[in-house]
């Protein structure tokens, strides 16, 4: 392993690991049915994984990623636009339908200072959340990247436009 110090701050620098297949937790090379490494599958948003004894949460993606996972939804379930969107449709539905929406509009439309009808991705996914709805963090991406504008905005107008719709 390449360690180096960084200047002043006493804290070890260099690489934290080389690339490799690591196993999940439990897993052992020794087991009868042969060990059991973190596969793609196990990486999406709000995942959880442990690497040579230190625990990550998996809290974000580039685009070549999510375009990546959303080409093949049956193999990752969480970046299915169209079973992602039929969730939240019945979720609003049990939830009140045009009063939900309301609501929903309401709270995007107080982070949207200038009117926009556009805002930051990390902010609509607070939002969403405040809202309770049933998703996972990294449906919840992928139900607002439907609805992105350039530069990770979700154009909030459209999202309500489409829930309309139904």
């Amino acid at each position: 392993m390449n360690v180096t110090y960084i200047r002043n701050t006493g804290i070890l620098g260099g690489k934290f690991n080389e690339r490799t297949r690591h196993l999940k937790p439990g897993s052992s090379l020794l087991s009868p049915s042969g060990p059991v490494y973190y596969s793609t599958e196990d990486l999406y948003i709000g995942g959880k994984i442990e690497v040579c004894s230190h625990h990550f949460v998996l809290l974000d993606a580039d685009e070549y990623v999510f375009n990546y996972m959303e080409s093949d939804p049956v193999k990752y379930k969480q970046s299915d636009k169209a079973t992602v969107f039929k969730k939240v449709v019945q979720f609003v539905a049990s939830a009140g339908g045009p009063d939900f929406k309301r609501s929903l509009k309401s709270v995007f439309a107080e982070i949207d200072e200038s009117g926009s009808q556009s805002i930051d991705r990390l902010k609509a996914i607070d939002a969403a959340r405040s809202l309770k709805l049933p998703l996972s963090d990294h449906e919840l991406v992928t139900l607002l990247r439907m609805f992105e504008e350039p530069a990770r905005r979700v154009n909030y107008s459209k999202l309500l436009g489409a829930l309309d719709e139904f």
